[in-house]
């Protein structure tokens, strides 16, 4: 019933476009207008927090959605039809799926302070904005100075370490990562293994105990948890209903708070798998594109504020530009520019991922065949295999 490309759902992917572009307000206000975001008493009167409207600005809740929907997706094919060699690809290849745009935008982000074209301490001098500053929180080590080995360095590392101060919005692909490594055993696990049994009861223990260790963590669970039941999330849902789903989810939004934005994420996800009259309107082409640049706009917006947006809301507040006037005129820039430059991350994933789905597969299967062929599987996994496929 529901509209799917390559075995996506095309909806799914639009609704993940339209969190990164609220992930790039919720840095833009944070950079030129972080009053919009404030809970101080002197900022009341631009503030957003605490109204129905701040869900269009909360890049928290934005990424509590993005994890979320990584758990579903990355198991819901699996879950559907069991495949171990399918899904172990699938771990394979989520490193380097993620690690060669990520640490091309890192290459990006040294190339802008090695060259100076940060412009964000002047921007920051007029939004009185710390995030913007420190060049989006970056915390430099002590005594840093840009160079092209720290950044190779980082790029590697970026997923253990968890530094990322040359692209600061990085900060996720360490948790994204380790979160569907968790997924991935999760759902091999249940399948292969406890096969059904108690499987309510282990994910709920599961969410349970991350949510007293790590948080993080938490929506990947809660993800793989709806892929698990996807044969009931199928199941048509009257628009109404949908809709009134849709409305909690929103305000579920406007905290800070990761448990309700994780129900939030949930409610969105059921009301656009059950209801064809609303994720109709992600599944065309708009629906599509959505989710071809929310990657990449994702990667790059951070390094253009603090570069080209900075540089325009600086320049034209000092030519004496109404703060208004400079405000709308950088947020055009800002996405103007955003768009431009993923537009290379966006053929590279076009060319990347392809050729490493290909790679992987291939090797894996030559892998597979020469430890089976030199007898390396043991009688009793090969036995447990045989009564899996059977």
């Amino acid at each position: 019933m529901t509209p799917k490309t390559n075995n996506k759902y095309v909806f799914l992917e639009g609704a993940r476009g339209i969190a990164s572009v609220i992930v790039i307000f919720h840095h833009f206000f944070l950079a030129f207008l972080p009053g919009v975001k404030s809970v101080a008493e002197q900022d009341a009167a631009i503030s957003l927090r605490d109204t129905p409207f701040y869900w269009l600005i909360n890049g928290q809740a934005a990424v509590a959605f993005f994890f979320v929907l990584s758990g579903f997706v990355l198991t819901a094919g699996f879950f559907r039809n069991p495949d171990q060699q399918a899904l172990l690809i699938s771990a394979l290849k989520r490193g380097p799926r993620l690690a060669l745009p990520a640490g091309l935008s890192i290459l990006c982000g040294f190339l802008i302070l090695n060259f100076g074209l940060n412009f964000n301490v002047e921007a920051a001098a007029y939004s009185d904005s710390g995030w913007l500053r420190s060049f989006a929180n970056a915390h430099f080590p002590e005594g840093f100075s840009p160079s092209i080995l720290s950044a190779a360095l980082q790029s590697v590392t970026v997923f253990i370490t968890g530094d990322t101060y040359y692209n600061t919005n990085l900060w996720t692909m360490r948790p994204e990562l380790v979160g569907s490594f968790l997924v991935f055993g999760l759902a091999w696990a249940l399948v292969f293994f406890i096969k059904g049994r108690y499987t309510n009861l282990i994910f709920l223990a599961l969410i349970g105990v991350l949510a007293f260790t790590i948080k993080i963590l938490v929506p990947f669970v809660l993800g793989a948890y709806l892929a698990f039941h996807l044969h009931r999330l199928n199941k048509p849902i009257p628009t109404w209903i949908a809709v009134v789903l849709i409305v909690i989810s929103l305000a579920c939004f406007c905290f800070e708070n990761i448990a309700l934005q994780c129900v939030g994420s949930v409610l969105v996800i059921i009301s656009l798998l059950g209801c064809d009259n609303i994720s109709r309107h992600l599944s065309g082409k708009i629906g599509y594109w959505l989710g071809k640049i929310s990657f990449p706009i994702y990667l790059v917006h951070t390094l253009v504020i603090c570069s080209v947006s900075s540089y325009v809301f600086a320049a034209l507040l000092d030519d004496g530009y109404a703060l208004a006037h400079t405000l709308v005129i950088t947020a055009f820039v800002t996405l103007i520019a955003t768009f431009v430059t993923s537009v290379p991350f966006i053929i590279l994933e076009s060319a990347w991922v392809p050729w490493l789905n290909k790679f992987t597969k291939s090797a894996f299967n030559s892998g597979y065949n020469y430890l089976e062929r030199r007898n390396v599987f043991s009688y009793v996994f090969k036995r447990k295999v045989s009564e899996m496929e059977e």
